[in-house]
């Protein structure tokens, strides 16, 4: 840098020269971040300044945005004031003409182009729509890692705007961002890890004391972005830098033991320097007497304040303390509003006078704009509300709500209704926390709209005279749990709406929590608790005649009995719903039920009425542009096709991924999509594919805390492995699957036996006949545990088809009869059918009736034909065994040079070396 350097930059140099890497780092496009932490008084906030001006002079375009107190009630003011823009009374984002910035240079209309058809354009943020049903915002719960939220999507899509119209890259300078909140730090996060085609580095400054508070403070707000070499700590400075920067800032002659004093009492903080200084220029080198007092750079800090406030008079000290209450940033429109000006017992000219007197001096107070003032720091706004009496601040709180309220300034109906709250107004309170409360959900900000909720709960145990006070605390904690279901916090939410249960008085609202509690049971996978609330509510919405109510608890039985393999069951419920909704004359939902059904006849087999509800699911998912739904219908359409051997099944599939990556950014669907793709990959042998896929979903689904959905990735990858006989493997995996389903026995009954019958099987082809006797025989008891008979039957047969192949490998032709003989009876007609006529071909092979294993293998043949190839390869080298035992030297090796050829598509070394064997042997 040329030329002598800024201030902020004195001592900083190398911290400057890690921020310029940043700079000039490589690649035209991407994100990036920077955190700077270190203690009250270090020179962030100028330290960042410096940055802004440094970025700006080498080409970047730079936007600041300030944190403060406020914003944990304004989760997107930081962005949004940058920007210039705000929302209307509609909750509509809007370019706030009252100020000029960069969005006054694009064209809003080109944004809003971008955005239109993210799901849920007809919501605010993609918080809870006006209108929608409780079973609606029900349906697509959300997780708290990834908040679906049209405003974070809207601010990402400007900033891109920014960087094709201005061509330059992004800094985005926050300051304070500690003092945010949840939403805040989700949409930094969203940012940095959603943009793309243009280049964004956020830069931030986080209060702490130490490097290693740092990173624990910002490993708790934004988990999922890790510090390593993007955290710079500014340490305190030295003695010498100190002395340097002392020189730049107060550049009159002064007495050395003057710098001394400065620099020992400042002990390396800038902030606590510039403070001594300002107060030295104010009062002479006499203020620094009560130095013995500082024994701490905060101690300091607070004295030197406690002097600039001791200059106030009465009336000055007043106004300010009123302004500490407020806000970092104070509109002068309330501070002059009447009420206030009232209650100071000063003229409404009287307090601008003052306030400009006390901005000019730039003591405490600074001009932001011609209709704000702000305090110089926030230690001095904290040290004066410190020191206002109890008694004092009350009277004070509700003053400048009522002064607020009627100036219709900026504040936050969640800021009014703390000062009406602490002002002794708890009526006034609880109306402005609901109306906080909503707005928050509206876009979206859920733990910030929690923080009102519970508010307007503190508010309303304040008025002892309230003659609905159970109702209105009844319907808080309802919407309290409605809006903790859709951040994902399902413990929350089952706690809310239970206390809520205690309160209802009325069977609808009754009707409507226990459906609740049953949604989030079935979400959690607790299946007993989940049937008793939501038959309780079925029988409540009976007995009032409400037959939409009905039909959404259908609707979630539905989804339960599908999970635990009752497809019937499911079925009966799904078709119930659309016969309602017709009878009734409402279509919401109808799309989703379509398409869960068509999944329902596709587990069935059903494939053409599969399809036939798949693509009718799909085109209604599309006219109502529900683009989760839409995934899933697509996402479902591809197993379909996957399960029929159809090579479109991964383009389905990838237009269900590219839906979830463009438009609903769920990481709980994509981790779905991604384990089906993995699935399809492993039955077309594109085996890194396949493995990659499923690493993939296994990674989201770790994130996620998905126990259930990592369960079925494990499974995924044991039975991939099994078909390449990579057995160590198969068996690694499969217990990893049914370890997790077992913490949930009775709901995952039908998987866990299924589990055990291919994990026997893996011990089989291993050799461990004994362990894979014990795992057949563990099998057959968990089958008699299977609710469904349709799946309790098929699961048998398959138990007993693998236990004939256990007996033909000891030896015992006997017991192999017997148990073919089951699997025959029980699997006649399925699609394991095919495996059945194997094993019985091979029966017959052993018993030298060749005749017979030759009818059994032409339908095992048949039947490998609409299989896999493992099925095609197993067959083929039973087939090249009967041409061997049979003295068919030519049928042998046609056979067995299938198998091999099969095999070595698979990747299957174990198979391969069993084809060769034969033909080796006839060589």
């Amino acid at each position: 840098m040329d030329g002598p350097l800024p201030a902020a930059l004195i001592g900083r140099e190398a911290e400057l020269e890690r921020f310029d890497s940043f700079l000039r780092s490589p690649g035209a496009e991407g994100a990036d971040y920077l955190w700077v932490t270190g203690q009250a008084g270090s020179g962030k906030s100028h330290f960042l300044d410096a940055c802004v001006e440094r970025a700006a002079g080498m080409g970047w375009e730079t936007l600041q945005g300030q944190c403060t107190e406020e914003t944990r009630t304004d989760p997107y003011g930081p962005f949004l004031s940058t920007l210039g823009l705000c929302f209307d009374k509609s909750g509509r984002l809007i370019n706030d003409r009252s100020v000029y910035t960069i969005v006054d240079q694009i064209s809003l209309d080109d944004v809003f182009d971008a955005v239109n058809d993210i799901p849920g354009m007809a919501v605010v943020a993609f918080g809870i729509k006006v209108g929608m049903s409780i079973f609606e915002a029900r349906r697509r719960p959300r997780s708290s890692d990834e908040l679906l939220n049209r405003n974070f999507e809207f601010i990402l899509q400007v900033l891109g705007q920014i960087v094709r119209k201005r061509k330059k890259p992004i800094l985005l300078a926050l300051d304070d961002l500690h003092l945010a909140s949840a939403t805040t730090y989700a949409l930094v996060e969203y940012l940095l890890t959603r943009i793309v085609d243009a280049r964004l580095l956020v830069v931030a400054t986080w209060s702490a004391e130490s490097p290693e508070e740092g990173e624990v403070l910002i490993r708790e707000r934004m988990p999922r972005l890790a510090q390593g070499d993007r955290l710079l700590h500014l340490s305190p400075l030295s003695d010498d830098d100190m002395r340097q920067l002392l020189r730049h800032l107060y550049p009159h002659p002064s007495a050395e033991s003057l710098m001394a004093t400065l620099i020992r009492l400042s002990r390396g903080l800038p902030g606590v320097l510039v403070e001594s200084l300002h107060l030295v220029e104010l009062e002479g080198e006499a203020c620094l007497s009560a130095a013995a007092d500082w024994t701490t750079p905060d101690s300091a800090l607070r004295t030197l304040i406690a002097h600039q406030v001791g200059r106030l008079d009465a009336e000055e000290r007043s106004i300010l303390e009123c302004a500490s209450l407020i806000g970092q940033r104070v509109p002068l429109a309330v501070l002059s509003a009447k009420q206030l000006c009232d209650y100071l017992g000063l003229s409404e000219r009287a307090v601008l006078m003052r306030l400009v007197e006390l901005a000019d001096r730039a003591g405490v107070l600074v001009w932001e704009g011609t209709d704000a003032v702000r305090f110089v720091s926030p230690s001095v706004r904290q040290f004066l509300r410190e020191r206002i009496h109890e008694v004092v601040a009350r009277r004070d709180h509700l003053r400048i709500a009522e002064a607020w309220q009627a100036s219709d300034g900026d504040a936050r109906p969640a800021q009014l209704a703390t000062h009406y709250l602490a002002g002794g107004e708890p009526r006034k309170a609880l109306d402005f926390a609901l109306q906080s409360a909503e707005e928050l959900s509206r876009h979206a900000a859920y733990p910030e709209a929690m923080q009102s909720y519970r508010l307007a709960l503190e508010a309303l145990g304040q008025l002892d005279d309230d003659a609905d006070r159970t109702a209105r605390e009844c319907d808080i904690l309802r919407a309290m749990g409605l809006v903790a279901e859709q951040a994902g916090d399902w413990g929350q939410a089952l706690s809310c709406l239970e206390r809520s249960l205690e309160l209802a008085e009325d069977d609808a609202r009754r009707a409507e929590i226990h459906a609740g509690l049953g949604w989030l049971h079935v979400q959690r996978g607790e299946v007993k608790a989940a049937l008793e609330h939501l038959n309780r509510s079925a029988s409540l919405y009976e007995s009032l005649d409400d037959a939409p109510g009905k039909a959404q608890v259908d609707y979630y039985l539905g989804v339960l009995y599908q999970q635990q393999k009752e497809w019937q069951r499911a079925i009966a419920c799904f078709e119930r719903y659309l016969e309602v909704s017709r009878r009734a004359g409402f279509e919401e939902g109808r799309a989703s039920v379509y398409i869960e059904l068509g999944n329902l006849h596709r587990l069935q087999r059903r494939w053409e009425r599969a399809e036939q509800l798949l693509k009718e699911g799909i085109s209604l998912a599309q006219r109502d542009r529900d683009y989760a739904v839409l995934a899933q219908g697509y996402h479902y359409l591809g197993v379909l096709y996957s399960w029929q051997g159809r090579a479109e099944a991964v383009d389905v599939l990838q237009r269900a991924l590219d839906i979830v990556h463009t438009r609903t950014k769920q990481p709980a669907q994509e981790a779905r999509i991604q384990n089906t793709l993995a699935e399809t990959l492993v039955r077309m042998n594109r085996w890194d594919e396949a493995e990659a896929a499923f690493h993939a979903s296994a990674a989201i689904k770790e994130r996620l805390g998905d126990k259930a959905g990592l369960a079925m990735t494990y499974g995924g990858l044991g039975r991939l492995y099994l078909r390449r006989w990579l057995f160590d493997k198969a068996a690694e995996y499969l217990g990893k699957d049914i370890e997790i389903l077992s913490e949930e026995f009775a709901a995952n009954v039908a998987w866990i036996q299924q589990l055990t019958n291919t994990l026997g099987e893996v011990y089989r082809r291993q050799g461990d006949l004994e362990r894979a006797s014990e795992c057949l025989d563990r099998a057959l008891e968990l089958a008699e545990r299977i609710p469904d008979p349709q799946v309790r039957e098929r699961s048998r047969g398959y138990t007993h088809m693998l236990r004939a192949n256990l007996a033909l490998d000891r030896g015992d032709l006997e017991a192999a009869e017997r148990e073919c003989e089951r699997a025959l009876k029980l699997l006649g007609g399925t699609w394991a059918a095919g495996e059945v006529h194997r094993t019985s071909a091979r029966l017959a092979r052993m018993r030298g009736d060749f005749e017979r294993a030759q009818r059994h293998l032409e339908r095992a043949l048949a039947a490998a034909q609409h299989g896999e190839d493992i099925d095609r390869a197993l067959a083929s080298l039973e087939r090249a065994y009967l041409c061997r035992d049979m003295g068919d030297r030519e049928g042998m090796r046609e056979w067995a040079t299938q198998a091999r050829s099969l095999a070595l598509r698979l990747e299957n070394v174990g198979l391969q070396r069993l084809a060769e064997q034969l033909l080796d042997a006839d060589s």
